[in-house]
């Protein structure tokens, strides 16, 4: 003769096992870091993020870190303006070399009205690539534009590029 379980036992332990119940734990975190390589680039790993201060004090980086890597980690060509003055609500712009393309950047200004990558689709400020005021981008050319806010200020742009 067989015993069976009640009926409000089986839906229990079915329940528990459907919705992640009982002691299995639960999968560490995990988080892409780009290992250096020892040539100036970087292959993209994924990690426990137990794991991630070690990789980090041995040089390797986060995905993504700007100025550094972009989140698949290629290696990021920082670009540099000279000092350009804005006026008020005066707008600048800096591109990426010849073959590259960017993918961030930013601004020594204390404040903006706008700012962003300058690539096909992108609409800053009000104005849509590839024309923007004082500056219209080529065809395959990418950067970083900025428009200051109501004031005159001095500053540089720089441009993240692969």
């Amino acid at each position: 003769m067989t015993k069976s379980l009640p009926l409000a036992v089986i839906g229990a332990v079915l329940g528990a096992a459907l919705l992640g119940g009982g002691t299995a734990a639960a999968a560490p975190a995990k988080e892409d870091v780009c290992h250096q390589t020892g040539n100036e680039s970087y292959v993209k790993i994924s990690v426990s993020a137990k794991a991630v201060p070690a990789h980090l004090d041995h040089g390797d980086v986060l995905a993504g870190t700007p100025g550094v890597v972009d989140q698949d980690c290629n290696a990021v060509t920082r670009v540099t303006s000279s000092t350009l003055s804005f006026g008020p609500n005066g707008w600048g712009g800096w591109s990426c070399p010849a073959g590259m393309t960017a993918v961030g950047g930013g601004t020594t200004l204390v404040s903006t009205t706008a700012q962003g990558v300058a690539e096909p689709g992108a609409t800053i400020g009000g104005s849509t690539y590839p024309v923007f005021p004082h500056y219209t981008f080529s065809p395959g050319e990418t950067g970083y534009v900025v428009q200051n806010d109501n004031d005159s200020e001095s500053g540089e742009i720089f441009v993240d590029c692969v």
